[in-house]
């Protein structure tokens, strides 16, 4: 089994309250454990440890960003997961969806899939959305 194939087993057994870029973080080995990232801090915490790959790859981090000022570092990341498969591409990602909790909406606590990409893409691709592969420098 490799470093990803146990990650995903750890993020499907465990109770957790990250999102869909905490998630992506833990799998890419940027963390040790998941937890809830906002867009700005992942950028402001990891940024510098990535770069923007051509093409996807297995492990990679695919994200869905909206363009806010045209550098990669003022983006909002609106999805991200990371690269399971290539051919046909797969991704595993952490489902955003918010729960009800003692009346209170939590983002977060949500299951992790392995998705198709185009299928995916065709629900969740919002016009004006840039798709970006990360790797470790």
């Amino acid at each position: 089994m490799d470093e990803l194939e146990r990650r995903i087993k750890i993020a499907l057994n465990t109770e957790c309250k990250s999102n869909c870029i905490g998630t992506a973080a833990f799998l890419a080995r940027l963390t040790e454990e998941e937890s809830h990232i906002e867009s700005d801090d992942f950028f402001r915490k990891f940024y510098d440890k990535l770069k923007i790959a051509d093409s996807p790859e297995r492990g990679y981090i695919i994200s869905w960003e909206i363009d806010l000022e045209g550098w990669v570092e003022f983006n909002r990341i609106s999805h991200m997961g990371i690269v399971y498969k290539i051919n046909p591409l797969i991704i595993v990602h952490r489902n955003g969806i918010l729960k009800r909790k003692g009346g209170q909406l939590e983002d977060g606590d949500g299951d992790l899939f392995k998705s198709d990409f185009e299928e995916f893409n065709k629900i969740n691709y919002q016009e004006g959305e840039i798709i970006n592969y990360y790797c470790k420098r």
